[in-house]
């Protein structure tokens, strides 16, 4: 070769080097590639466990909310029971014949008698000018305060009624207490007013029977929001108002759940319930740091588990790159002995480190499965059911005996639904239910009480409502219900039987069977319409 040859040779070479460099520049390291894939794997499915673990968490606080709320309402309902069962034995001791022939040293001696059985302090009778004729705590014919007499127990006389007081401190103990008075009738007019005494404690010892969860407060405050009883510190927060936020939710609704702080200054959420008949509230707050510290665990321990999970698949994915590259090491020195003419030993690549890695994310995923089950699960109507419509009827029916008032329940069936169900399909009838649950709820009044029975029947509830009101909600749900309802063509109407309290019956089961009675005989008579239980008498 001449010196031409071979400069032009040197020429033709140098160019082809940049291209080979660029080309190995675009390669990438089987070792990072591995390793983002682990990466990429697992990544997403700690995203997604710890959002679903996010989500289980609000649910299960959203049922703890809910527990607070059933156990307000259980202590209210016990509150009642027991100033019912202090009014009954006022009202026994009122007609003492001690009382008519004007003994009152006698009678005296059996208040006294009495107190052994009662839960009450001290029995005190006044006159109308609010004068304290006799009282327990001080021998017959003692001097007795002319004064300090509340002034809500006036309303015993004004308005010939049982008068329950709120906190104040007696005049001959001077120490809060409360009070209940029943109206003396003698020769027909109200003489006297017979009051009992009742101590706080009464109301802690109530408290003190209900096993709360850790970190729990339950309080009883009276009808100007002052407390009355608590079930942690009483004697140190005794007569003092609730926070103004728990006061200015029960002045609002007499139902509700809010987020405060307590008088110790933690933060929570409090649920209360106002009775309707003496007008006092049970409260109950949950600590809402022990929630949110909860969340925080469950993410902590998750994040750990994550980290400790990703630093085995990178070691595994380690293993992984070492036994493919050492694999691909042999293969090089395979084709070398290939070219040199030598034996070939090829080798085997086993994965087994890569199964092991996938059971893991399928186990994962099993685990997320029944998470996302749970998490999801939720009462279709959200109404109130069986149960709690029974409770809540009972007392209703109660009140109304005493307030000699009205008491109306409604049943109400869906006309065509199983149509609606066997031509579109039961996920189209639960759709149905839910509109026909929130229809409901916007036709009936503040008071009264929406129910689901089962299937496509409904109850409704109204208190201290005569046989015309009930008729005009009748006629107003017919009108509701049978409204067209989206993505249904099938013609769906409502029927609506009718009972009330006192004139169809005087108790709850026979108000819903002769309600029942009444939608039956609306359906017979054509359906989408209302009837009214009338006596075969």
């Amino acid at each position: 070769m001449n010196s031409e040859d071979a400069s032009t040779g040197t020429a033709a070479m140098v160019p082809s080097e940049p291209s080979v460099l660029s080309s190995r520049r675009r390669l990438f390291s089987l070792r990072l590639s591995i390793y983002w894939l682990v990466l990429v794997t697992l990544l997403p499915s700690f995203v997604l466990l710890a959002y679903l673990a996010k989500t289980n968490h609000e649910l299960q606080r959203e049922r703890v909310y809910q527990a607070s709320a059933q156990l307000a309402r259980k202590l209210s309902a016990r509150l009642d029971q027991e100033f019912v069962a202090i009014e009954s034995g006022l009202q026994i001791l009122a007609t003492s014949k001690h009382l008519s022939s004007g003994d009152l040293r006698s009678f005296h001696a059996q208040a006294s008698e009495a107190l052994r059985t009662q839960v009450a302090y001290n029995f005190i009778l006044t006159d109308l000018q609010g004068r304290q004729l006799l009282n327990t705590l001080r021998p017959y014919g003692s001097s007795l305060p002319t004064s300090g007499t509340p002034e809500a127990l006036q309303a015993v006389f004004r308005e010939e009624r049982t008068v329950l007081t709120d906190l104040f401190e007696g005049p001959l103990v001077n120490k809060p207490v409360i009070a209940m008075g029943v109206p003396v009738r003698v020769n027909g007019e109200i003489r006297y007013s017979l009051n009992v005494g009742l101590e706080p404690m009464v109301f802690n010892r109530l408290l003190a029977q209900e096993q709360l969860p850790r970190d729990w407060l339950t309080v009883i405050l009276d009808s100007s929001a002052t407390i009355v009883a608590r079930s942690r510190s009483p004697e140190v927060f005794l007569g003092q108002k609730a926070v103004p936020a728990l006061v200015e939710a029960i002045q609002s609704f007499p139902e509700a759940t809010i987020e405060t702080v307590t008088k110790e200054g933690i933060p929570a959420v409090s649920s209360h319930y106002r009775a309707s008949l003496w007008n006092w509230t049970v409260a109950v707050g949950v600590n809402k740091t022990l929630l949110e510290s909860d969340l925080q665990s469950r993410l902590f321990w998750m994040f750990a588990g994550g980290v400790l999970t990703l630093g085995l698949g990178l070691s595994l994915a380690y293993i992984l790159s070492n036994r493919v590259l050492k694999t691909i090491g042999k293969l090089n020195e395979a084709a070398r002995a290939l070219g040199q003419g030598r034996a070939l030993q090829l080798p085997g690549v086993g994965f087994l480190e890569t199964e092991a890695v996938s059971d893991a994310l399928v186990q994962a995923s099993r685990v997320m499965l029944q998470v996302q089950h749970k998490a999801y699960h939720d009462p279709l109507t959200g109404l109130a059911n069986r149960a709690l419509f029974t409770e809540i009827a009972l007392k209703q029916l109660s009140a109304a005996r005493r307030e000699q008032t009205g008491l109306a329940v409604l049943a109400i069936d869906l006309d065509e639904f199983k149509t609606v169900n066997d031509q579109l399909g039961h996920h189209v009838g639960d759709l149905l239910l839910q509109q026909v649950a929130y229809r409901l709820t916007a036709h009936i009044r503040n008071s009264d009480l929406a129910a689901r029975q089962g299937g496509d029947e409904f109850l409704v509830l109204m208190a201290g409502a005569d046989q015309a009101l009930a008729v005009e909600l009748a006629k107003r749900l017919v009108a509701a219900l049978s409204e067209p309802y989206p993505g249904v063509h099938i013609k769906v109407s409502a029927s609506v039987g009718i009972a009330t309290y006192p004139i169809s019956a005087d108790n709850i089961d026979d108000l819903l069977l002769q309600a029942d009675s009444a939608l039956y005989e609306a359906k017979r008579s054509g359906k989408s319409r209302h009837a009214i239980f009338t006596s075969p008498d």
